[in-house]
């Protein structure tokens, strides 16, 4: 990820998203699909039909009405993929255009069992029903690649994705699989980075909250020296918002000299009191090396603590971080998460990039450049074949400014304290 995202999130505004109907909702008491195996050898023959040497590389399950089973295919022989999904009681597949060669390897039959998986998410805490699930091939280990269910759990309180090992408990692979057709695969699952940081903002005394109340209204008139001044003294009473407030200050060089070692300073204190504004800034300067050595592990730290109250900058970054493997293990099922959390507050390009990477026929991304490309060009396919090439709407603007200004103007008012006002600048509203 860039730096030009950190401070501006994401384009592409959310009215197209919804026009064109992004996202699907059901119950979460369907059953949970437990022949996995017996239609993933339907759907192998299906492929094999089509070329012979197919092998299976994505089991995935999501609701719709209930639960349907999605496989996917590749061969040596062809650039393009083959799917199938099973639903409702029959079998549906295509051939699917050319994606990128970058996939993980082979998946054996014996290994899908999802019911034994599900048992041990419970056994690691999962309370409640299944939403999506994936079975992700990752690198070599001892015994052969390693093979890990990941989890969604159909609710809105962290934890919301677990890990499991799809060995435990299962036969050795059966010639379905050969094993020269295991490779390294470019996904790897882990769980989500320890959170470092508390995700509740302490409570600042009424003493400090009033030096607060006075910076915030010097601020507003400009006067930065005197904002300054009382927002130090705030700070320097444990004010979180304060303490992240001055990390802005020193890090734009607002009313003082730019100085990104006082803004790491600053940001720390705030962020070890849980504020998740100077969680996320913070993040990022470490992301960057802006002012502290770059760590990626440190970052997503960072990035996950702030994902956890809510931040929706901070949750798109945490999503890219899984995405692309920065800072922790890549783990696709895990980053479709987070960016569907940012989706549901109006972020259309987060929309986007969840609806896109969810299908089996995406492929591996090394950046968000590369993301960002071929989202657009799906994006901009799609609209010119709904809307018409000479009635699109120019995208990334609502009512005269970008998404990506909303969001930063946005940030700036959280900073502030003013989430409400920040609430409607980011849905569209006034700034």
């Amino acid at each position: 990820m860039g730096r030009g995202w950190k401070r501006h999130a994401a384009c592409l505004f959310a009215a197209a998203a919804l026009l064109l109907g992004i996202g699907a909702s059901a119950s979460a008491n369907e059953a949970i699909p437990s022949d996995v195996p017996r239609h993933a050898a339907e759907a192998l023959a299906l492929a094999q039909k089509w070329q012979r040497d197919s092998v299976l590389i994505s089991v995935q399950t999501r609701q719709s009405m209930n639960f349907a089973l999605e496989f996917g295919f590749r061969s040596a022989s062809t650039r393009n993929r083959f799917s199938a999904t099973y639903a409702n009681g029959r079998m549906t597949s295509q051939v699917d255009p050319p994606v990128s060669a970058h996939d993980g390897g082979a998946l054996p039959l014996p290994f899908l069992d999802l019911p034994l998986a599900m048992a041990q998410a419970r056994r690691q805490g999962m309370s409640s029903g299944l939403k999506e699930a994936s079975l992700d091939v990752g690198g070599p280990a001892a015994g052969g690649p390693a093979l890990t269910w990941s989890l969604q759990a159909d609710t809105d309180h962290y934890p919301y994705v677990f890990t499991v090992n799809a060995r435990i408990g299962q036969p050795a692979p059966t010639k379905l699989a050969a094993p020269n057709t295991l490779a390294a695969a470019s996904s790897a699952v882990a769980p989500a980075p320890p959170t470092a940081f508390p995700t509740r903002m302490a409570t600042a005394s009424p003493a400090a909250e009033a030096l607060w109340q006075k910076g915030s209204a010097y601020y507003e008139r400009k006067d930065l020296r005197n904002a300054l001044t009382a927002y130090t003294q705030a700070a320097q009473m444990g004010h979180p918002r304060a303490m992240a407030v001055l990390g802005n200050m020193y890090r734009e060089g607002e009313g003082v000299t730019k100085n990104p070692g006082q803004a790491v300073s600053w940001y720390t204190q705030a962020a070890m009191r849980g504020n998740r504004g100077a969680q996320f800034s913070l993040g990022s300067m470490y992301e960057e090396g802006e002012g502290v050595p770059k760590n990626l592990a440190k970052a997503a730290q960072l990035y996950q603590a702030s994902a956890q109250q809510g931040m929706p900058e901070a949750q798109f970054a945490l999503g890219l971080s899984y995405e692309f493997g920065e800072g922790v293990p890549r783990n696709r099922r895990t980053a479709i998460f987070w960016l569907d959390q940012v989706a549901k507050q109006g972020d259309g390009r987060a929309k986007w990039y969840a609806d896109w990477l969810s299908r089996p026929d995406t492929p591996q991304f090394h950046n968000e450049t590369e993301l960002g490309r071929y989202v657009d060009g799906k994006v901009n396919q799609r609209m010119s074949s709904q809307m018409g090439a000479g009635n699109r709407a120019g995208v990334g603007r609502l009512n005269g400014i970008d998404q990506s200004g909303r969001n930063s103007l946005a940030s700036d008012l959280e900073s502030r304290g003013d989430y409400s006002r920040a609430s409607s600048c980011r849905a569209g509203g006034s700034c």
